[in-house]
């Protein structure tokens, strides 16, 4: 019994070393990429991503995403029903800030021919913002969509903040970032 006791210090001994080792190599290993760099990339490619990305509304009018003042891009689809509780938020902002240079795409993801649903829904709920669809999801793969609801909101062609899931777009904290970017 003495015996089994002693090659269990030593174990816990060992294991105490090799922790007490591991706990002084690992600060001094170096990261390749801090996370500032890493933020640093990821801006830059939303910024090529928007500044090479068109799109054509259901109206017909093309936007270029690098054009406006301030953008909000948000990425749905007629099933989500988080995204349908987000549009009547979008366009109330539309409605508020449109004079003032802010614009709304709402991206429609459904994969398959929705545009009679998308149409009933945007009548019935006296929706005017300009609504593209990505059937192909050409759109939603540049901007690395991932899940709906997905928004991004571009000033000036750059990325300032991106959204991912339900937003309450009537906040005042969101109107309030709305109205600091207009006056910037």
């Amino acid at each position: 019994m003495h015996g089994k006791f002693k090659l269990i210090g030593i174990f816990f001994s060992v294991g105490f070393l090799v922790f007490i080792l591991i706990q002084s190599v690992i600060p001094k290993i170096e990261t390749f990429a801090s996370q500032s760099q890493i933020e640093e990339v990821h801006a830059a490619y939303f910024e090529n991503v928007i500044k090479s990305t068109t799109a054509t509304a259901m109206n017909g009018r093309e936007y270029f995403l690098n054009d406006q003042k301030i953008i909000i891009l948000n990425f749905w689809a007629t099933w989500c029903v988080p995204c349908l509780v987000e549009l009547p938020g979008l366009q109330s902002l539309y409605d508020k800030f449109k004079k003032q240079g802010l614009e709304i795409i709402a991206i429609n993801t459904d994969t398959d021919n929705a545009e009679a649903e998308v149409k009933k829904l945007l009548r019935v709920n006296d929706f005017s913002f300009p609504i593209v669809f990505d059937h192909d999801g050409e759109i939603s793969n540049k901007f690395k969509v991932i899940s709906i609801p997905t928004t991004f909101l571009i000033k000036n062609g750059k990325l300032i903040e991106l959204f991912k899931g339900e937003t309450e777009f009537n906040s005042i904290e969101f109107h309030s970032k709305i109205v600091e970017l207009l006056a910037r």
